[in-house]
């Protein structure tokens, strides 16, 4: 987690306030916008939706019954496309691409019966520390622990005020600033240290949560699932040097092809904005031998060529049906 994607996190929270004030003129509209020419699409979870639990977390959820209605929908005008479909030729007739990124249980338990119901294929970009159960899902934790709590006090003294649930979605906003900081090599003490007077437990979070090796190979054997690479530690690329960069690109893409016998020829940039990819992330993808590559942000696919094929835009799939 960085800077990056708290940018893409806010952007994310806002057009959710936008989308959800009007509904359902807003609702219509936006997904006639989605509808409107060719796309891929980029979702994380597929999960109801937890009115316990805050916002932040909650937008990348999208319900199973939702995924479904949008399917429904979106099959009167578009027709539905595998990665590898699209990096052979780019269809005249307008079509959706669905893909997820990390790498999450609810992909296999909840996502591929809708898929499967409807013969569509879909992409899963998986982050191997993931299924490692090495990944401290910490935003997850925190926001166990904002949504348990009226007031909490960290270790530095400061005691949080979380009596409403906007105040509790400020306090989670200030602490993930807080916890960005925190040093990669010695995370998971800091992050202990600093909520001390909670039970806190971060692998178990990911073994909740997280694909098993197992999940992650019952996916790849599906014929509706193609398994994507998402880098080994869901890294800031533009931040390491070239080699460490290249790394974490190509082992992902190797660790993947030996659990799941398959080979792995689509790549997705953790973060994925325009500050954490350049034309240095995109040749090194490349270089690393994947077909193609996409960003997380982005509109409608309108030219595929070899340049354009390594940064492929996406645009988010939110539930509007949420009520926030």
């Amino acid at each position: 987690m960085n800077t990056g994607k708290n940018n893409l996190l806010y952007f994310f929270i806002k057009k959710a306030k936008l989308i959800i004030k009007k509904l359902p003129p807003v609702q219509y509209a936006r997904e006639q916008k989605l509808l409107s020419g060719s796309s891929i699409l980029m979702l994380h979870r597929c999960e109801e939706y937890d009115t316990t639990k805050l916002l932040p977390n909650e937008i990348l959820k999208v319900s199973p019954q939702y995924l479904e209605q949008f399917i429904q929908k979106a099959a009167k005008t578009h027709s539905f496309l595998s990665l590898d479909d699209l990096s052979k030729s780019l269809p005249e007739k307008p079509f959706i691409v669905f893909t997820f990124d990390d790498g999450y249980k609810d992909n296999l338990k909840k996502a591929l019966p809708v898929f499967e119901k409807y013969g569509v294929p879909f992409t899963v970009y998986v982050t191997t520390c993931f299924p490692d159960y090495t990944a401290n899902l910490w935003w997850f934790v925190l926001d166990d622990i904002i949504s348990s709590n009226s007031v909490i006090k960290t270790s530095d003294g400061v005691v949080w005020d979380c009596t409403t649930k906007q105040r509790k979605i400020d306090v989670y906003m200030a602490l993930r600033e807080i916890i960005l900081k925190f040093p990669a090599d010695d995370f998971e003490n800091k992050f202990t240290e600093y909520f001390s007077g909670y039970k806190i437990n971060l692998k178990e979070k990911a073994k909740e949560l997280a694909l098993s090796w197992d999940e992650v190979k019952q996916l790849a054997d599906s014929p509706l699932c193609t398994i994507g690479a998402h880098t080994t530690n869901h890294v800031n690329l533009a931040e390491m040097d070239d080699d460490d960069a290249y790394h974490e690109i190509l082992q992902s893409k190797q660790i993947l092809e030996e659990k799941t016998g398959k080979p792995v020829k689509h790549f997705a940039f953790p973060f994925g904005t325009a500050n954490e990819v350049t034309e240095r992330e995109y040749g090194l993808a490349q270089k690393a031998g994947f077909k193609t590559a996409v960003v997380s942000f982005g509109g409608n696919i309108t030219e595929l060529s070899e340049k354009t094929a390594f940064c492929l835009p996406r645009k988010m799939l939110v539930d509007v049906y949420h009520e926030f």
